[in-house]
């Protein structure tokens, strides 16, 4: 499995995570999720944010259940997960296709929601997913952050999930516009930033 692509692939079609809930594993069910639903929610109301591109939206467990009422859009890199969506879940304002975060042209949305993805991707990868979705136009990112976190160590691109801190090298993130406690996994939130006040 040499390509992040394979291994997420590997991990779906084998179930890997052994959630019986979400395929898309323990961090994507509805009692995990309840906090991140909310905060998405209100950051859309109070930020005017028109347009939504969720990657990975996975097996779309949760993110059916956020009332958004604006275009939304779920990407993944894994085939099949995006097919199963397009048939159980596509509308006039929810349409699913297969991206890969790191190189595949994104479609324009104001809010680029990540949750849970660049944690599992080396710090190359991350690096260039980022730059993706800044160049996208997008005026906001939402992404996975550990406050707490003092070190962010690299690794292969895949199985393995770890904590991030965004504020600290290689990032230098600032403070993020807004911050909340996902309250579900010890020190784990979701944080939203402006593109525009990341470094370059």
């Amino acid at each position: 499995y040499r390509t992040p692509s394979e291994r997420f692939n590997r991990i779906h079609s084998d179930n890997y995570w052994a959630n019986s809930e979400s395929r898309s594993g323990e961090g994507s069910t509805l009692e995990a999720t309840r906090r991140a639903r909310q905060a998405i929610e209100e950051f859309v109301r109070n930020h005017n944010v028109r347009s939504l591109l969720d990657v990975p939206c996975g097996d779309f467990n949760w993110m059916k259940h956020v009332d958004l009422g604006i275009p939304y859009i779920g990407g993944d890199i894994v085939d099949a997960l995006i097919a199963d969506n397009q048939k159980k879940y596509t509308t006039e304002m929810c349409s699913f296709q297969v991206i890969d975060l790191t190189r595949s042209k994104l479609p324009k949305c104001e809010l680029v929601h990540t949750r849970d993805c660049l944690n599992h991707l080396s710090l190359p990868d991350i690096k260039a997913a980022i730059a993706n979705i800044c160049s996208s136009g997008a005026t906001y990112i939402a992404i996975t952050q550990f406050p707490a976190e003092t070190v962010n160590r690299n690794q292969a691109s895949g199985f393995t999930y770890r904590e991030l801190n965004f504020r600290l090298a290689p990032f230098n993130w600032p403070e993020p516009v807004v911050l909340i406690d996902e309250e579900s996994h010890p020190g784990k939130h979701l944080g939203f930033w402006r593109t525009s006040d990341l470094p370059t």
